[in-house]
């Protein structure tokens, strides 16, 4: 999966919008669903790899998607 900037924009938007309904001070609530947001973003990343490393006398190529969660 490639990242999605949109996505992320837009939830921000929505993080942001429903932060301004609150009545109290909800900044660590606000700092723990951004947080998220980005993790969640930073961790959709997929690299292919097309040329350039050798395994012997193999080429290395492949595609890389992150394995934490």
């Amino acid at each position: 999966m490639a990242l999605n900037p949109l996505a992320l924009k837009a939830e921000i938007k929505d993080i942001m919008d429903d932060m301004k309904t609150r009545n109290e001070d909800a900044s660590d609530e606000f700092a723990e669903r951004l947080a998220n947001a980005i993790h969640d973003y930073v961790l959709g990343i997929q690299i292919t790899y097309i040329a350039g490393l050798m395994a012997g006398s193999v080429p290395v190529t492949g595609v890389f998607q992150n394995q934490v969660s």
